[in-house]
């Protein structure tokens, strides 16, 4: 959602930098960031749960919604928790694991999902789901983007689940280097361009 906005105005500011996003094999790159082999982490803030000492500065919040294809012979704005745990599901995990949040939701009141399908790539799970009758929960604003352009919509999640904030970390190390600085004043400004 970020790059489409923050790649132009890198280019346009600065056609000669070279910016590499990188998918970390942990949750939270610690010992990079420390290294300084990378200026930035982005991610959820209670995924990457950041060590205190570093600075952390949220971009925006979002919330997760329920993402199926038109025209599913279930899913609609009315969409019941009975109705949602009911429906085959796809689980986005980087690791590979078999629960997530909304996993961890209904277990603690005893309830349960059916995970038909668990995929690594974000990208590649609404693109199936476009093409079946699997749901999945996923990003609002992504949602909102993909539904532009794919058969897809989206309904709110029958499960209270909270807001969560998409943040950007970095080492108190990095606070004034030049570099850094103009990156993240970059970011700031793509999400604003987001409606963040």
């Amino acid at each position: 959602m970020l790059l489409p906005k923050l790649a132009p105005r890198i280019a346009r500011q600065a056609p000669g930098v070279n910016i590499h996003f990188k998918r970390t094999s942990s949750r939270f790159p610690l010992e990079a960031l420390e290294q300084g082999e990378i200026d930035l982490v982005l991610g959820f803030e209670v995924m990457l749960n950041p060590p205190k000492y570093l600075h952390c500065q949220t971009l925006f919040d979002d919330c997760m919604v329920c993402v199926a294809r038109i025209g599913h012979p279930v899913v609609n704005p009315d969409l019941t928790l009975e109705q949602y745990i009911g429906l085959p599901h796809i689980l986005l995990s980087r690791t590979g694991a078999g629960s997530g949040q909304v996993d961890s939701w209904l277990a603690e009141r005893g309830l349960e999902r059916r995970v038909a399908l668990t995929v690594s790539h974000f990208l590649s799970a609404p693109l199936i789901v476009a093409q079946t009758d699997l749901v999945m929960a996923y990003p609002k604003r992504t949602a909102e983007q993909l539904a532009q352009s794919q058969p897809l919509q989206w309904v709110p999640l029958p499960l209270d689940l909270p807001d969560y904030a998409t943040v950007m970390v970095w080492h108190p190390l990095q606070d004034q280097e030049p570099a850094n600085v103009w990156l993240r004043s970059e970011i700031r400004a793509a999400c604003a361009e987001l409606g963040a």
